[in-house]
């Protein structure tokens, strides 16, 4: 089997591994995709740009680069495939029961970590295989199962909220009512229904609908497809892509509620180091309360010694507080250390950091 596919990704950002779990700068995510009688699957984290020059200066040309952020990305295969004539060996599958056939709509995951929390999307993805869709494949004022087989369901971990509506946590189907200007899409709570239920869809169990614009999108999206955007710690937009059509629902959590929460439980905890700095580190991100953050990283310093992220963090902090001269001091502490461990990333960042606070400390008024 032939198999041609691109995975666009972002950037940077460093591991979590202490006791306080905290939102993570580059989230984790996992796609699943049918074709043909196989699937692939992905797990990969989604670094941000952050007004940030990429390739060429974050990720260096000529460098090896994990193609996201933290751990590895990583593909699975359960058949042969081929990649620009290069053999990827295959796993095993096994058929079971009726022959086995490609479905004309194969089915997929989608898996988007948010904050703290996590969304999942199981549907399938029909083509658009030279037709009309919406207003004729799909009719305008009459439900659609938003893909095509077994109704969509999305699943979330934790309560959110869908343009002013709470959406808790748990299962939901998906369904939508297209029109040419305006979009119902409805949060569902019976599950059961196979497709859109047809006679047996009854409105009153729907959670809620909201109201949404399409918009067109220049290229054709040939076959359906389900992802997220515009990822922050806080909020997420859920996109649907098909023909040239393109519907944005926004979705939004409480992350910083349920952090606060969790820095005030591990703190009362026997907190370590690594506590202390996850705590400071978030405070930095949040840009808040800076001298609570300097005390934790203070902290950190006096339990667990020095480190290049012990001190780049705190650097950052002092430098937000307006104390360049510190910060000055804290960046070529954690590039020293960063150097030793060979952490180029962090050297590059504190390099950049140094010229710009000692420019600061030198002409105040640039």
């Amino acid at each position: 089997m032939k198999f041609n596919f691109h995975i666009i990704l972002f950037l940077f950002t460093y591991v979590l591994s202490g006791q306080l779990q905290h939102p993570k700068a580059s989230p984790f995510a996992t796609t699943m995709q049918e074709v043909g009688l196989s699937s692939i699957k992905v797990e990969y984290s989604r670094p941000s740009v952050r007004d940030r020059k990429i390739f060429g200066d974050l990720v260096p040309y000529k460098r090896i680069w994990r193609v996201g952020a933290n751990q590895s990305t990583k593909i699975s295969l359960d058949t042969d495939m081929t990649v620009m004539g290069h053999v990827i060996p295959k796993g095993t599958y096994a058929l079971s029961g009726q022959l086995q056939h490609p479905k004309a709509s194969p089915f997929a995951t989608t898996m988007q970590e948010v904050g703290l929390s996590s969304i999942k999307v199981e549907y399938s993805r029909p083509s658009v295989r030279d037709r009309k869709i919406f207003g004729d494949l799909v009719p305008y004022n009459r439900i659609w199962r938003v893909g095509a087989n077994e109704s969509t369901k999305i699943s979330l971990d934790t309560d959110m909220t869908v343009m002013g509506h709470v959406l808790p946590k748990g299962t939901y189907a998906l369904y939508a009512f297209p029109e040419e200007k305006s979009w119902q899409i409805v949060f569902h709570k019976n599950t059961q229904h196979w497709g859109d239920g047809r006679h047996d869809y009854d409105a009153s169990e729907d959670l809620f609908r909201v109201s949404v614009t399409p918009e067109t999108i220049t290229y054709l999206q040939e076959d359906f497809l389900i992802t997220f955007d515009n990822l922050q710690y806080n909020a997420v937009d859920m996109i649907w892509l098909w023909e040239h059509t393109k519907i944005r629902i926004p979705l939004s959590i409480n992350t910083h509620l349920v952090m606060r929460d969790e820095i005030a439980q591990r703190l009362a905890e026997n907190p370590s180091a690594q506590t202390y700095y996850e705590a400071a580190r978030y405070l930095q991100e949040q840009g808040e309360d800076y001298n609570t953050a300097l005390v934790y990283l203070n902290n950190a310093l006096q339990l667990g010694g020095d480190t290049y992220y012990f001190h780049r963090v705190k650097s950052l902090v002092e430098a937000a507080m307006g104390d360049y001269a510190a910060a000055f001091s804290s960046a070529q502490k954690s590039m020293a250390l960063a150097t030793e461990e060979e952490k180029d990333e962090f050297v590059r960042m504190n390099q950049k950091n140094i010229t710009l606070w000692n420019t600061l400390l030198t002409n105040p008024k640039e």
